[in-house]
């Protein structure tokens, strides 16, 4: 046995083992301890209270606070798409996370671990979110996955699942707050109400609106003969016209009354009334029915071809007149069918001597069908062509020469029709017309027919009016079979202010008789205005001039007129 202070002295060989194995297990815990602990701070922990409700969607790493105070980071960037919401929930919606947000939550709670990196916020201590909650959806209004309301504490709803309907939410608020201003150039023009527009009296669904015209008009040649004297003449027009206000269909009523009546000069007493209705109903999108019915009084003038000569009243004249149309339209091909009737009957004249002339004679019906078809080669022009046949019928069968005037017309016009909207619109169209009388003693009434009315507007506030017509002219001779009458006008308007109107007037028109009697030609011009004090009063005014050019000097005559009134309206 050796002595313990023996240099040599050994420790047994089980003790060696043990000192072997510890050391061995202490390197081993000091190896293992980190990779442990890094695991558990990669995995997080979850609170007791709080783990009862943890979502496996929802995992909230717990932070450690390395300052008193957190500091604030700039807020995480997600890009967009057009609509509002971030390109990762669009790519996965379903999902409510998307792999993107999974790897930035798992980086944020690494990080959380490191010194040098501040924690992140919570959501409660956010003063982004706490600034835009008045303006954006709420955070706190969307519920946990599993339904209960959320409280604080809990996990942030922009990272679970409830995240796509809180981006809905903020898309639709944004949408409705921000939204695009239109162009200017593709912005439509705002509607300017005139101030001096009569309103008109609503009556029902019609509009009515009353114009009383009154003034005094001198006269060079007070009755447009190629004898008349001059003249100072009252004159007063009242209209009425009431208009349907309907969304279908269209429905308007017109009457109105004339008179002139001498003040001084040449004695004239020249009444006119007249009373007329338009329809239109819309059968279908592409069918409509339209009609027209009017009666018209009047005297004739003393201008006119089968007037008395030196009468000392003229006849008077009673014109009654309806039309009824079908029109549809066959893709680009449109079809009118429209049907239309005339009586024409007078009154005795008085000659030179106070002797009654009767012009029983002269009373007539026409009725006539007109059938037209056209081709829309675009929107706004369309080239058509129609024909006319009509029938013009004497009260008597044969007049005082014994003379059957009755008549056959035959016409055919071609022309074009054009929509360009408020620059140009209406129709133009040339033919010719026969009127075949039964008689063979009288020549046939025959040539150019022209029929049309434009109208164009070069400028905003200016109207120009184009008219052309032809019509067929009796004659009480026992020698002329009658007359064409070719008359074109052009009126054009114009708004120099709100309340001035000015307006002016040319007018040609030749009167082609069958017989060998002179052709006539009647040349006038005219201009106006009407100054507006207030929407229902005004000053209107007109100078007019007419020249009657003819071979024959009891046909020609020379007028000139100025007229001064007043024009009230509602």
């Amino acid at each position: 046995m050796q002595r313990s202070g023996d240099a040599s002295f050994r420790m047994p060989r089980s003790v060696r083992l043990g000192t072997t194995v510890l050391v061995c297990g202490a390197l081993c815990v000091l190896l293992v301890l980190p990779s442990l602990a890094q695991e558990a701070g990669l995995r997080g922990t979850v609170a007791d209270e709080l783990a009862k409700d943890a979502s496996p969607l929802a995992r909230k790493t717990l932070k450690r606070k390395k300052n008193s105070q957190a500091s604030t980071p700039m807020p995480e960037y997600r890009p967009v798409s057009g609509n509002g919401l971030p390109d990762d929930v669009l790519s996965n919606p379903a999902d409510g996370l998307s792999s993107e947000e999974d790897t930035t939550t798992s980086a944020a709670a690494s990080a959380s671990d490191d010194p040098l990196i501040p924690d992140p916020p919570t959501a409660q201590a956010d003063p982004q979110k706490a600034q835009s909650s008045d303006s954006l959806a709420s955070d706190s209004d969307v519920p946990t996955p599993d339904g209960r309301p959320r409280r604080p504490g809990d996990e942030d709803p922009d990272t679970t699942a409830g995240i796509v309907g809180n981006e809905f939410a903020r898309a639709e608020r944004a949408g409705r707050e921000n939204q695009r201003e239109p162009s200017i150039e593709g912005s439509a023009a705002k509607a300017v109400q005139d101030p001096f527009t009569a309103p008109g009296i609503a009556v029902g669904s019609f509009t009515l609106r009353p114009t009383l015209d009154t003034g005094l008009r001198w006269t060079s040649n007070s009755d447009s003969s190629a004898g008349g004297k001059p003249a100072y003449l009252s004159e007063t027009t009242l209209r009425l016209r009431a208009d349907s206000n309907w969304s279908r269909h269209r429905l308007a009523l017109e009457a109105f009354g004339s008179w002139q009546k001498s003040v001084s000069g040449e004695e004239t007493d020249d009444p006119e009334s007249g009373l007329a209705a338009e329809f239109q109903v819309d059968v279908s999108a592409q069918t409509a029915l339209t009609g027209a019915l009017s009666w018209n009084y009047s005297k004739e003038a003393a201008s006119a071809p089968a007037a008395v000569v030196g009468a000392l009243t003229q006849p008077d004249l009673n014109k009654l007149a309806g039309s009824l149309g079908l029109s549809h339209q066959y893709g680009p091909i449109g079809l009118r069918l429209n049907t239309n009737l005339e009586r024409s009957s007078y009154g005795d004249a008085t000659d030179s001597l106070g002797v009654l002339v009767s012009q029983e004679d002269r009373n007539n019906t026409f009725a006539g069908v007109t059938l037209r078809a056209g081709y829309d080669i675009s929107p706004a022009i369309t080239p058509f062509v129609e024909a006319e046949l009509g029938r013009r019928i004497f009260d008597n069968e044969a007049d005082s020469f014994g003379l059957a005037r009755a008549a056959t017309r035959y016409a055919g016009r071609a022309g074009l029709e054009m929509d360009l909207g408020e620059k140009l619109r209406g129709n133009i169209a040339a033919g010719y017309l026969l009127e075949d009388i039964d008689d063979n003693a009288l020549e046939d009434v025959s040539g150019l027919s022209l029929a049309g009315n434009l109208t164009w507007s070069p400028i905003r506030g200016t109207n120009v009016n184009l008219n052309a017509t032809t019509t067929v002219e009796g004659s009480s001779s026992a020698t002329s079979s009658g007359s064409l009458l070719h008359a074109l006008s052009v009126a054009v308007n114009h708004k120099a202010r709100d309340n001035l109107d000015l307006n002016a007037n040319l007018g040609a028109s030749l009167r082609d008789y069958v017989s060998a009697s002179p052709n006539e030609i009647t040349l006038s011009a005219g201009a106006g205005f009407i100054y507006w004090f207030n929407r229902y009063a005004g000053l209107n005014g007109r100078v007019a001039h007419e020249t009657v050019l003819s071979s024959d000097a009891t046909r020609e005559s020379q007028t000139n007129s100025v007229y001064l009134g007043v024009t009230l309206r509602r």
